[in-house]
C-alpha cells in the first residue's frame, strides 16, 4: 500500500447510503410540496407544470421534484433484500414471510386512507381551530397506531393502546363530513396507495427470485410486453388492466367496496416495478457487502482522491443529465454519457477489496439501467414523468439512483462524514414522520395559533424562504423521533 492510499476499517452493518438516498428523497418531497405554487420557472416543479398557469401538459423533459419518487420507490426495493434476507437467514419459511409481506401491505393501505381522513384541508375547505386540532390529533394516533417504540412494555400493552387507538381514529373519521361527503373508503394519498402495492408485489418477486437474478431480469421484458401491450386499448390486457370489477358480484353485493377493488390497488401502478427490480438488484448487493464485512475487515486500497473523483462523478451525472434532458439536448446526453460511463468503468474496474467491488458492480449495473433509459428516450418522444410516464423515466431514474448509492456510500461508510449526512440517513430511517410532518404537525400547529393566513400571503421570495425553512424544521423534527428510537413503521 502506498503512502498516500486512503484506508479505513469498515465496520458498519446498515446500509446507510441507501438511507441517505431515502432521506434526500423524502426530504425533497417535503419541499417540492411547499414551493409557491406557479410563482417560479418551470424547473422548479414537475416538468409537466407550465407556471404560471400551471397547465397540464405533453412537455418532455423531467426536473428534480420529478426524481425524488422514483428515488424513494428505489430505496424501498433495494431495502426488500437487506430485510427479508435476515429473516430466512434466521430460518422463516417463504409461507410466513408472505404472510408478513400481506400484512405489511394492508398496513401500508390502512396508512394510504387514513392519511387524507385527517388532513385538514380535507377535513374542511374553511377550517377552524377544532380541525387543526383533528388534524394534530390524527398524528398522535397514527403514531400509537403504526409506531414501533424503545421502552420495555409489555406486548399486550402495546396492542391494547394500538386497538384503543384505531377505535379513537375510526370514531372520529366516521363522525366527520369531510365537505359534506363524509367517510370514503377511496379517498386515499395516492403516493402512499401506489408504495402498498409495491410493497406487495416487489418483495414477492424479491423474494421468489432471490437466488435466481436471471428470472429477475426475465421478469422485466415480461412487464414491458405487458406494458406495451396495455397501450393498445381494446386488447385483452388493456381490458384487464383497467377493470376493478368483480363482474358477477357488481349486482348482488350490498356494499360498492366487494366488487369494485380499486379501493386496494390499480394495476396501473406496477409499472413502477421498472425501478423495483433493478433497485433489488442493487439491495442483493448490498447483502453480499454486509455479510462480507461480517467475517473480516476489510480496507480501501484506492487512493482518497479517486474515491473523491468517483463520489463528485456520481453526484455531478445526477445533475448534468437532469439539466441536459430538461433543455432536450438529448443526443448531446448521450454522447457524453457514454465518454462518462467509459471513464466511470476506469475508475472503478481495478477492484480489491469488498468495498471496491460493490462500487464497481453498483456502478456497472447503474450505468446499464441508466444507458437503456437514454437509448429510450426518442421512442416515447422524451422522457417524461406525467401525465404518461415513458419507458425511459424509470430505467433513468433507477440509474441515477444507483449513483447517488454510490456517492453516499463513499461519503458515509468510507469517509465518516457526518456533518450533512446525519441528517439525510436519520430522515431516511423514519420517512413517514417526515411524509406527514407537514400537514399532520406543522400546518395544524400554524393554525392553532392563527398563523396560516399569514403564511399564505407570503411573497414568492418569502414563501421559498419558508419551503425551505419548512422542511429544515421537519428534518429536525424527524431526527428528534429517529434518536429516541421512535419509528413510524408502515
Amino acid at each position: 500500500m502506498t503512502a498516500n492510499t486512503y484506508s479505513t476499517a469498515v465496520k458498519s452493518k446498515r446500509a446507510y447510503g441507501l438511507d441517505a438516498l431515502r432521506g434526500l428523497a423524502i426530504l425533497l418531497m417535503v419541499l417540492s410540496g411547499r414551493i409557491p405554487w406557479g410563482s417560479f420557472p418551470r424547473w422548479m416543479y414537475h416538468g409537466y407544470f407550465v407556471p404560471p398557469e400551471m397547465t397540464l401538459t405533453d412537455i418532455p423533459g423531467i426536473t428534480w421534484v420529478d426524481l425524488v419518487f422514483p428515488f424513494f420507490i428505489f430505496a424501498m426495493g433495494a431495502a426488500f433484500p437487506l430485510a427479508m434476507s435476515k429473516r430466512l437467514a434466521r430460518g422463516m419459511t417463504k409461507p410466513q414471510l408472505v404472510k408478513g409481506i400481506i400484512k405489511r401491505g394492508l398496513f401500508l393501505l390502512a396508512f394510504a386512507i387514513y392519511n387524507p381522513h385527517f388532513n385538514v384541508n380535507i377535513i374542511s375547505a374553511d377550517p377552524e381551530k377544532l380541525h387543526y386540532f383533528l388534524g394534530l390529533m390524527g398524528f398522535i394516533l397514527m403514531i400509537v397506531i403504526w409506531g414501533r417504540f424503545p421502552w420495555k412494555i409489555s406486548p399486550k400493552v402495546i396492542y391494547a393502546l394500538k386497538i384503543i387507538a384505531a377505535l379513537a381514529a375510526i370514531s372520529i373519521v366516521f363522525n366527520l363530513s369531510y365537505n359534506d361527503e363524509g367517510f370514503d373508503l377511496y379517498r386515499n394519498n395516492i403516493i402512499l396507495h401506489i408504495l402498498a402495492n409495491l410493497a406487495v408485489f416487489g418483495a414477492l418477486i424479491w423474494l421468489f427470485t432471490h437466488s435466481k437474478w436471471n428470472i429477475r431480469l426475465a421478469l422485466i421484458v415480461v412487464f414491458l410486453a405487458i406494458n406495451l401491450s396495455f397501450r393498445e386499448e381494446g386488447s385483452w390486457i388493456y381490458i384487464i388492466g383497467t377493470t376493478h370489477i368483480i363482474p358477477f358480484l357488481e349486482d348482488t353485493a350490498p356494499f360498492q367496496w366487494m366488487y369494485d377493488l380499486s379501493w386496494i390497488g390499480r394495476w396501473n401502478y406496477l409499472k413502477y416495478l421498472f425501478i423495483i427490480i433493478p433497485a433489488t438488484l442493487c439491495g442483493d448487493l448490498l447483502v453480499t457487502w454486509i455479510n462480507e464485512k461480517e467475517y473480516s475487515e476489510k480496507i480501501v486500497e484506492w487512493s482518497k482522491s479517486r474515491l473523491m473523483v468517483i463520489a463528485a462523478m456520481m453526484f455531478g451525472f445526477n445533475i448534468l443529465v437532469i439539466t441536459l434532458l430538461y433543455m432536450r439536448f438529448v443526443f448531446l446526453t448521450t454522447v457524453i454519457s457514454l465518454i462518462a460511463g467509459y471513464i466511470g468503468y476506469k475508475l472503478t474496474k481495478n477492484h480489491q477489496t469488498s468495498m471496491e467491488k460493490l462500487i464497481f458492480k453498483l456502478y456497472s449495473w447503474g450505468f446499464l439501467w441508466y444507458i437503456i433509459g437514454i437509448f429510450l428516450d426518442p421512442f416515447e418522444g422524451g422522457v417524461q414523468k406525467d401525465p404518461t410516464s415513458t419507458l425511459s423515466y424509470y430505467f433513468i431514474t433507477a440509474g441515477l439512483a444507483y449513483f447517488l448509492i454510490i456517492a453516499f456510500g463513499i461519503l458515509i461508510d468510507l469517509f465518516k462524514i457526518k456533518k450533512g449526512t446525519t441528517l439525510l440517513v436519520e430522515n431516511g430511517q423514519n420517512p413517514m414522520i417526515a411524509y406527514v410532518g407537514y400537514s399532520n404537525v406543522i400546518l395544524p400547529l400554524l393554525g392553532i395559533f392563527g398563523l396560516v393566513e399569514a403564511i399564505g400571503d407570503l411573497s414568492p421570495a418569502w414563501g421559498l424562504t419558508w419551503a425551505f425553512a419548512s422542511t429544515l424544521l421537519i428534518a429536525f423534527m424527524v431526527k428528534g423521533f429517529t434518536k429516541l428510537k421512535i419509528f413510524l413503521r408502515t
